[in-house]
């Protein structure tokens, strides 16, 4: 509790319980009840005898003014160490009259101080100075909760301490609190957590403050509910709220408590955090310890949150921290913590945010002001570069100069954008040096620029970079391009050409950036590059080209004689692709019909080579059979297959018929199989019942040479 750290030597408290406990019956530790002190110890970083040659606590009792220092702190520590382990005390620990000659200075400071009054209440063994001292606690009229709460943890196993509380502790727990709950939050521990019960069987009025501040430490409470709205009515902020409501529940542990693993825990945690780290102003560093050990705490949930492991995941990669000090904590922890690192991505256009540079290495300064600088998409950027300048005494642009690195390259496409640096002006001054340095001194020199232009305009995805590329066609040649920035193939990587596979279908000349006089040079620069280096491909570029609809445009007139000149060398549907997009309505017609009759004429001379085939291939049936039987029996054969194809059934009959002069002799499946394909072509109007009854009639089964089938 920080309202007593003024009062009570915290350390040397700690020191003299320690020594007492250390020299006691280890069988006396069960008489001491820990969690009913006052004060939560230190830790013990160096024992009484370490530190002051003191043995025994009889010797402290007898020495500490000359030792330990003689103040009011001082003995109001040794009082409430002895007060606190009185069960444990023995005669054995002291030496002659140690302890009474304590015990009477104790005394005499008494009648003038009201905590020491409240201390010696609980080391005297005279009942008619305990009724005394009782009379004089219980009456008093309490200055503040530094008083309360002594009176309550001297009273504490009597009912005394809940009238006290119930009477003078609201108050000074509500409207007349004159303290923040962060560092004295062992006060609500302490008075809660004795009184927990008392507090909810009371149906009396004036408690309702502790009654909400129980209710922190057993459910979620939100802002505009009615115990939020109570406690901001009683004078606490929201800030103190949220941190009562996520710490008490673990530190007052009751049973009605909400569990660290509860999915409501988790709830009020990812809240908590994106309230805190949303704060432009927090009111005390205890929210900076809060915030990170929830963090941490459920770096992985216990129970899955809307599907998101942890609460960073949670949080997401949009969070700001918007308090200085509450960055400059979490960032010097980061190392451990590994959040992201757009959390600390600051608006450096701003005086107050460029005061880390104090406390950050340069290096690591002018890393997040880059990303930062990204992050914030260049806005109010000749700010930024003043502040820079400012801190460092350094311009930002001399790290174009010594790294190249992917954010640095980020920057300097956005300084581009921003027209923060002339890329005509360095290309000249490039120029200038290749006249008067070493090929060893020009690449010290412009070996990291070239590659952070190279990042900027060997996409050619701005008007920028095109004005680079067009300056350096005028002084060295497109073709020259590719080795002043250190990449293959820059030209046709630019507009979407490939060097393999499918070259040109995401062929693009940027309509969007350039215009349409821009997109013609560009177009000049591809052409020949693809002259030069895909040659076998020439017209197939050209056709892709006339395709693009940005193609007429960047050439009204010559797009169309480009058209006329290789429409005959296209063939297929890219020839009939191409004729509907530039040919008038008339040309288009025209076309068509000429497709049309060409179509026609392709058909009826594939036609007359099928008859011609067919008919060859019969007549090498005819020729390979060796007897006249075998000869029907071909012609039938290769009937089936026909259905339909009147030019081929006419042949098959023709043949039939020369060979049945005067009768047929075939085998009877074969016989039945002729007048099923007769009588198909009957049913198809291809032949007369007539004719197909006549033909039959000739026929003859071969195996007795009968008609009767």
């Amino acid at each position: 509790m920080k309202l007593f750290c003024s009062m009570i030597d915290r350390q040397l408290l700690g020191q003299m319980k320690d020594l007492i406990r250390r020299t006691a019956n280890e069988n006396s530790y069960g008489r001491l009840s820990e969690w009913n002190c006052l004060l939560k110890e230190k830790e013990v970083k160096s024992r009484m005898e370490e530190q002051y040659n003191l043995k025994y606590p009889g010797e402290v009792l007898e020495r500490y003014e000359e030792r330990c220092g003689g103040g009011k702190s001082q003995t109001m520590a040794l009082a409430l160490a002895l007060a606190e382990t009185k069960p444990v005390l023995d005669q054995a620990m002291f030496v002659g009259t140690q302890y009474t000659d304590f015990i009477r200075k104790v005394r005499q400071q008494a009648e003038e101080d009201f905590f020491l009054c409240c201390i010696l209440y609980l080391l005297t063994d005279s009942a008619e100075e305990e009724t005394r001292l009782y009379d004089r606690i219980s009456g008093r009229a309490y200055a503040g909760i530094q008083e309360i709460v002594f009176a309550v943890y001297t009273f504490q196993s009597r009912r005394d301490a809940w009238e006290i509380i119930k009477k003078h502790g609201a108050a000074f727990m509500g409207k007349e609190r004159d303290y923040h709950v962060y560092e004295n939050i062992q006060i609500y521990i302490w008075i809660l957590k004795q009184f927990h019960k008392q507090i909810r069987k009371y149906r009396g009025r004036g408690i309702s403050v502790l009654k909400a501040l129980l209710e922190l430490a057993c459910g979620y409470v939100k802002k505009d509910t009615v115990i939020w709205n109570r406690l901001l009515e009683e004078g606490y902020s929201e800030q103190e709220i949220l941190y009562l409501n996520i710490s008490l529940p673990k530190k007052l542990n009751l049973t009605t408590s909400l569990t660290e693993k509860s999915i409501t825990m988790e709830r009020m945690a990812l809240a908590g955090v994106k309230e805190i780290l949303n704060a432009e102003v927090i009111e005390d560093a205890g929210l900076f310890r809060l915030c990170r050990r929830l963090i941490r705490q459920y770096q992985s949930y216990y129970i899955y949150l809307e599907g998101k492991k942890g609460i960073v995941e949670s949080l997401g990669q949009d969070i700001r921290i918007k308090n200085p000090e509450l960055f400059q904590y979490l960032y010097k922890k980061n190392a451990e913590d590994k959040l992201p690192v757009s959390w600390f991505y600051a608006d450096f256009g701003m005086q107050e945010w460029c005061d880390v540079h104090s406390w950050m290495e340069t290096e690591q300064f002018t890393q997040l002001f880059g990303a930062s600088m990204l992050a914030h998409n260049g806005s109010n950027m000749d700010s930024w570069l003043d502040n820079y300048r400012e801190r460092t005494g350094k311009s930002y642009h001399e790290i174009f100069w010594k790294s190249d690195e992917y954010t640095v390259r980020s920057i300097f496409q956005l300084y581009i954008q921003k027209n923060k640096v002339d890329l005509k002006a360095l290309l000249n001054e490039y120029s200038e040096d290749e006249k008067k340095l070493t090929e060893e001194e020009l690449g010290a020199k412009w070996s990291v620029m070239k590659s952070n232009i190279s990042s900027a305009v060997c996409g050619l995805d701005t008007h920028e970079a095109y004005l680079f590329w067009e300056a350096f066609d005028d002084w060295y040649g497109i073709s020259q391009l590719d080795t002043f920035l250190m990449h293959s193939n820059t030209v046709l990587n630019a507009v979407g050409i490939r060097t393999y596979g499918q070259y040109f279908q995401r062929m693009d000349f940027k309509k969007h950036i350039f215009t349409a006089s821009e997109q013609a040079r560009v177009f000049g620069w591809v052409e020949q590059e693809v002259y030069q280096k895909l040659p076998k491909y020439y017209e197939e570029f050209l056709y892709a080209f006339l395709m693009l609809d940005s193609a007429e445009e960047i050439f009204p007139e010559e797009s169309r004689k480009l058209f006329l000149m290789i429409k005959e060398s296209v063939k297929g549907g890219d020839k009939y692709s191409l004729c509907r997009k530039y040919y008038t309505k008339e040309e288009w017609q025209l076309f068509l019909e000429k497709e049309e009759e060409k179509k026609a004429e392709q058909k009826r001379k594939q036609k007359q080579a099928d008859l011609e085939a067919f008919q060859k291939e019969v007549y090498q049936k005819i020729q390979e059979a060796e007897k006249e039987c075998d000869v029907l029996e071909s012609i039938i054969q290769m009937m089936p297959y026909l259905r339909l194809h009147t030019e081929k059934m006419s042949i098959c009959l023709e043949l039939l018929r020369e060979r049945m002069q005067p009768v047929g002799y075939a085998k009877r499946n074969t016989i039945v199989m002729l007048a099923d394909k007769l009588f198909f072509q009957f049913l198809h109007k291809k032949i007369g019942l007539k004719e197909v009854l006549s033909i039959l009639g000739k026929m003859e089964v071969l195996e007795d040479e009968s008609t009767e089938n």
